[in-house]
């Protein structure tokens, strides 16, 4: 789906500033393509590259639904099953798959429904990751994805801690 949010720059850095409340910033061609704030609770503000705000949410505490809200609108919707690797991500009237790469969940890629790799994170440093746009994409669907890896990243995380 190609529109005015389409992102065709080859890559997007993450620049990530903040203390208790966390700014990740998606930066592509000098250019600020996205940002969200982590910050306590269930939800993360975001804001796309017009400055229109959002909210990445988890829809309740018992199940693992994920979405993208923009105003009453949901813009894209996820459901993050504990035991599966795979999440399916649905963005208007198109599926995607979501999957890490890696053991330790730092890299990720996510496909189109012909299963085609649209874009792939990585992680190349503390706190830093570079996402690769390896096909046209619109900019909402690359913070939904990589809000869903930091979730899932996080969720793992605490288990292997606890």
């Amino acid at each position: 789906m190609m529109d005015e949010n389409s992102i065709t720059s080859d890559q997007i850095r993450v620049e990530i500033s903040g203390l208790l409340t966390r700014r990740h910033r998606l930066v592509g061609g000098g250019l600020v393509v996205g940002e969200l704030t982590f910050g306590p609770g269930l939800v993360v503000p975001y804001t796309d590259a017009e400055g229109r705000q959002g909210r990445m949410e988890r829809a309740s505490l018992w199940r693992g639904e994920h979405r993208l809200r923009k105003g009453d609108r949901v813009v894209a919707s996820a459901l993050v099953r504990p035991l599966r690797r795979r999440t399916e991500v649905r963005f208007g009237e198109r599926t995607f798959t979501l999957y890490p790469r890696d053991f330790w969940l730092r890299d990720w890629e996510l496909e189109n429904e012909e299963g085609k790799t649209v874009l792939a994170a990585q992680r190349v440093g503390w706190g830093q990751t570079e996402i690769a746009i390896l096909d046209p994409v619109d900019s909402d669907l690359v913070a939904f994805a990589y809000y869903l890896a930091l979730v899932r990243r996080r969720a793992a995380r605490r288990t292997r801690l606890g």
